[in-house]
């Protein structure tokens, strides 16, 4: 630690310290959270928890010095990288609002030492939490910081201390899912997750790397039609966090112990017209998402972990790129898909800075060494890819894009993916000057090809 931030913490602390100094006992609703709006903790309705029939609030002086001191909290690199910034406020007003009040200085500075210390230098945090549509792995398949699997292989991959700790401290009974890991049928998949993130913040992050790890699937498949993974039905079987994204699967099955919960999974039109009152009945259905199966080819794993384990500005790029084009995939609408796969172009196409047109036809062209096939590819990028991208873009549409048009598209997008990610894995590319260079390499033939899976 440098002088500069030694003298830092030890400001933090003394803050936080005359925070704690200036508490008083007070029969006012706590709301921590709220403490992260300005207007909030000024006011005279502000208060702190400070155990579970008390509240405390803060004098002028102490809520200056919490605010101070936690906005200096929030400029440290320990915080910006684990915390979310709203939820950290309302962390700092728990550290302070349950220290103990008939300490006096001396007494309250080592717990605050200690407390500050945890929050700044916090044990991993590890997420737990079931899955909808997803098709039961053979094993529990770990890719990068995930675990997915059946609820019972999930838990014994877990750490022995994480399984202690998280029996010790929680009553699983009281989590619905908690039975499939006591002996209970084994059909529920569970994804964990292990993180340096904190909290609010470990949960987003989980969920946005389970969310990418389907659109990497999603990205490396060459052939998703041949899979029966067919694009432009909408997203109610995509994958996600069961509960947030119902499972359609379970309900299905429950259907048979009560029959209304059939009214959410099929539409029930009533529509009058030319031959009078009529029903019709919308229904959907999809087999679950194969993961583990689009994951099979180890060179596929190893790039997704890669992806997923790795945070550069091109890893970020490649992992955005797959979302767009995951955007397109869930779609219904024709157009949606179409500009969802022209932006999935222009991020892993576009160089530093305003990219026209032309340079991403180029730089698509330059992904193969025949000279032939680059003129073709050119022509195609800009006369069809580009046309059709910019025309939704301004409101309109070419009468050549239909379904198969967009699955062409899809196909072109997955393809030129897989390339750039081998490129930027094995040449550890890192930074947008590095991609850069790599498509000047390919146009001078320079570098390397390689070959799709």
């Amino acid at each position: 630690m440098t002088r500069k931030s030694s003298r830092g913490s030890t400001n933090i602390a003394e803050g936080l310290l005359q925070a704690a100094l200036g508490r008083e006992l007070s029969s006012q609703k706590a709301w921590d959270y709220g403490w992260c709006l300005e207007e909030h903790r000024r006011s005279s309705e502000a208060a702190l928890t400070h155990d579970e029939t008390h509240s405390v609030v803060l004098t002028t002086g102490a809520v200056a010095a919490l605010e101070a001191a936690t906005i200096a909290l929030l400029r440290q690199p320990a915080v910006v990288n684990l915390y979310d910034p709203e939820e950290f406020w309302s962390i700092v007003a728990g550290l302070i609002g349950t220290l103990p009040l008939d300490l006096d200085e001396s007494g309250l500075k080592p717990l605050i030492d200690a407390r500050l210390q945890r929050l700044l230098s916090p044990p991993p945090a590890t997420v737990l939490f079931p899955v909808s549509h997803i098709a039961m792995p053979s094993g529990c398949l770990q890719i990068g910081p995930l675990k997915i699997g059946a609820a019972k292989s999930v838990w014994a991959s877990l750490p022995e201390s994480v399984q202690k700790d998280i029996a010790e401290k929680t009553s699983l009974a009281d989590i619905w899912w908690g039975e499939a890991l006591e002996g209970s049928p084994n059909d529920l998949i569970l994804c964990a997750y292990t993180t340096r993130s904190q909290l609010g913040r470990a949960y987003h992050d989980a969920a946005e790397d389970f969310d990418d790890l389907v659109s990497l699937a999603l990205m490396f498949e060459a052939n998703l039609d041949e899979l029966e993974l067919y694009s432009l039905r909408g997203d109610v079987y995509r994958p996600g966090v069961r509960g947030i994204k119902t499972d359609r699967h379970a309900l299905g099955e429950a259907v048979a112990r009560d029959s209304k919960l059939g009214r959410e999974l099929a539409a029930t039109i009533l529509t009058t017209g030319i031959f009078g009152p009529s029903t019709s009945l919308h229904w959907l259905g999809e087999s679950t998402f194969p993961l583990e199966r689009l994951l099979a080819v180890n060179a596929i794993r190893e790039r997704a972990t890669f992806l997923l384990s790795t945070s550069t500005s091109v890893t970020r790029r490649l992992r955005l790129a797959a979302r767009w084009h995951a955007k397109a995939h869930w779609s219904t609408e024709i157009d949606d898909a179409v500009l969802a796969l022209g932006i999935s172009f222009d991020v892993l196409l576009k160089e530093k800075g305003n990219s026209p047109g032309r340079v991403h036809a180029e730089r698509f062209a330059f992904l193969v060494p025949d000279p032939e096939e680059r003129r073709r590819r050119y022509k195609r990028f800009q006369g069809e890819y580009y046309a059709a991208r910019s025309a939704v873009a301004h409101g309109g549409r070419s009468s050549a894009t239909d379904a198969a048009f967009v699955r062409r598209m899809a196909a072109d997008v997955r393809a030129i993916f897989y390339r750039l990610v081998d490129h930027v894995q094995t040449r550890a590319i890192q930074t947008d000057a590095e991609y850069d260079t790599l498509f000047d390499e390919l146009k001078w033939g320079e570098a390397g090809m390689v070959t799709d899976v």
